[in-house]
């Protein structure tokens, strides 16, 4: 696997933080260390989980075509490649702002090449690949909401950056028109890569769905100034859903259930909610924004406690041979099918795995509730509650920790350093 060298701390980091901060460059580094040597694939696009040396077990044309473990490939180590890495490219391309080295730089490129990677694997138009099996081709059918709106948040976080050339820059904002333009033709579902297994649609009547269809299509705008894309983003923004709800109303309420199974992929609308705010110019507007922002923050302050489910002094068992969660296993002709099966396997896989488990219950909705209050805009509010967030992100050793969503350790850090002055300077 490929490694890349731990870099020395970064100085404008060290620069941004505060002097209480003082362990918090430490851990990024622990954090892109791990990730870089343990975590990611030869695609540069991260897996769910591995062992201390890496060790990883990927499914084979033969299981991806059967839908062995399932259709959805959940609990499987390339179940959320595109969720992980295009999140994963936010804090990549702040790290390189703030530290633009030869290597950061190259980080960021190999992830972008990642999420393209995941776009040109499938047949279907519209279709973004979970992940990439044994053969560098295969993948599972289908997809979903989880792994199509973050691969457009990262893309559009490489697209800011000063890193492309002009033409790779134009070959990023191609890639996203083309696959905005397929999910608009199929009335916002999001496509499997076989019949049947279509998994996501940004019209529904939800906050995530309002944000997703809101945020991507202004991202579409500022990225192609087609205007086709403003006159859609204001559309969909203040026309009611089929529950006759305004989705700028949806957004202005907050988050529906936020809960610590809905933490990470609240914390991606969050982030996409930010950037609506910042983007928009129009004042009632903005302040419905900055509204939902702070809403989101103030729910998510009670899961920051639930790091301390994870014990330190424990050893939880590991294994990274996912067919241990089988049986059960059936055939399944549909994605409706290859769900009912994956939330049957997933107490086996408990089982045979508690190390996954537990830092599931415990970091990963910790850390995705202080990201969403990073994000908040709100500076007394996230002065507030740093020290929690900051114990957070300490307590760990990531050598030890197997299931990759610590990745948000480093968008915590590095949003903070990037975004703090910023933050102080936002009016109320």
């Amino acid at each position: 696997m490929f490694k890349l060298p731990s870099l020395l701390v970064p100085a404008l980091l060290l620069w941004n933080l505060s002097a209480g901060d003082a362990g918090l460059p430490a851990a990024a580094e622990s954090v892109n260390r791990n990730l870089w040597s343990r975590f990611m694939s030869p695609d540069s696009v991260l897996y769910d989980y591995a062992g201390p040396a890496g060790e990883v077990v990927l499914p084979t044309p033969e299981e991806c075509r059967r839908h062995i473990p399932n259709g959805l490939g959940w609990w499987t180590p390339v179940e959320n490649g595109g969720f992980f890495t295009g999140m994963y490219l936010i804090a990549a391309a702040d790290r390189y702002r703030q530290n633009p080295t030869a290597e950061n730089r190259e980080k960021v490129k190999r992830l972008a090449g990642g999420l393209y990677r995941l776009q040109d694997v499938g047949k279907t138009p519209g279709f973004i690949a979970r992940g990439i099996g044994t053969d560098g081709e295969c993948h599972y059918a289908a997809s979903s909401n989880d792994q199509v709106f973050p691969w457009f948040l990262g893309l559009w976080s490489y697209w800011n950056t000063d890193i492309p050339t002009d033409a790779e820059r134009a070959e990023c904002a191609g890639r996203m028109a083309r696959l905005a333009g397929e999910l608009e033709k199929i009335n916002w579902l999001i496509p499997g890569d076989m019949p049947d297994f279509t998994r996501g649609w940004w019209l529904g009547e939800n906050f995530c769905s309002a944000v997703h269809l809101s945020s991507v299509t202004r991202i579409m705008y500022e990225v192609t100034k087609d205007e086709h894309w403003k006159e859609l983003h204001y559309r969909y923004l203040n026309e009611p859903d089929r529950k006759g709800v305004r989705r700028r109303d949806r957004i202005a309420a907050g988050m529906d259930d936020l809960a610590p199974w809905s933490a990470w992929f609240n914390s991606n609308a969050q982030y996409a909610v930010r950037e609506l705010y910042r983007l928009e110019t129009d004042p009632a507007l903005r302040e419905l924004y900055r509204k939902s922002l702070r809403t989101n923050a103030e729910k998510a302050v009670p899961l920051l406690s639930l790091h301390r489910k994870y014990d330190t002094a424990a050893t939880y068992a590991f294994t990274p041979d996912w067919h241990r969660m089988m049986p059960p296993w059936r055939e399944q002709k549909n994605e409706r099918d290859a769900q009912t099966l994956a939330l049957e396997q997933i107490g086996v896989w408990d089982r045979a795995c508690p190390a996954i488990a537990v830092e599931k219950a415990s970091l990963k909705p910790a850390i995705c509730a202080g990201y969403i209050i990073v994000l908040s805009e709100q500076p007394e509010l996230i002065e507030q509650h740093w020290p929690q967030i900051e114990e957070v992100i300490l307590r760990f050793n990531y050598d030890k920790l197997h299931y990759s969503a610590f990745f948000y350790v480093e968008n915590v850090i590095y949003d903070r350093a990037r975004n703090g002055e910023k933050t102080k300077k936002t009016p109320r």
